[in-house]
């Protein structure tokens, strides 16, 4: 009996796979690059960076939510230079995300896209950790001004002073990313 159970557990499980697996590729969305300049303070109590490593992990965050890849990133400010650890820097970014080619008069640069879902959270992708919490709340005007979402953003931290928690940031929703061209 337990294996009958099992096996009907089985062909439940591996059917739900192949569902998935044919499901309808995502809608695809005609969009247009638009370039963002953006800047913010980065203080941290609990996570210091070096002006390097924060310029490296910025471009990270960016490039995962759906930048293009030419982002540039330059962190300043840090007292002991560019290799040394410090509390705080100031941060510009240049890059582009994708908007909807309806929101901009201009179409003939239109790419294709879909609206992705999205969820960001401490080892998920594999950069960030739990002590990453000041940084993505330090980004937060940055990261929902600057990137195309539909529907609600869910943009959560909960950093608490000189320590760090599991899971103490998420962002979710559906942000506009570029369509991966099709393999051969």
């Amino acid at each position: 009996m337990a294996i009958r159970h099992w096996s009907a557990a089985a062909v439940a499980a591996l059917s739900a796979f192949a569902g998935q697996a044919n499901a309808a590729p995502p809608e695809q969305q005609p969009a247009i690059w638009q370039e963002h300049h953006a800047q913010f303070d980065y203080f941290g109590i609990t996570s210091r960076f070096t002006c390097d490593g924060l310029e490296l992990k910025v471009r990270q965050i960016l490039l995962y939510l759906g930048a293009r890849d030419d982002v540039y990133v330059q962190a300043t400010g840090c007292p002991g230079g560019p290799f040394s650890i410090s509390r705080s820097a100031w941060v510009r970014a240049d890059f582009s995300t994708l908007t909807t080619s309806a929101a901009m008069s201009d179409s003939t640069n239109a790419t294709s896209a879909s609206w992705t879902a999205l969820d960001l959270a401490a080892q998920r992708p594999s950069f960030l950790g739990d002590g990453d919490c000041e940084l993505i709340d330090q980004m937060k005007k940055l990261v929902t001004d600057n990137f195309s979402w539909r529907g609600k953003v869910s943009y959560r931290t909960d950093c608490p002073i000189n320590t760090t928690q599991f899971r103490d940031f998420q962002i979710q929703g559906e942000v506009l990313k570029l369509n991966a061209p099709p393999t051969q």
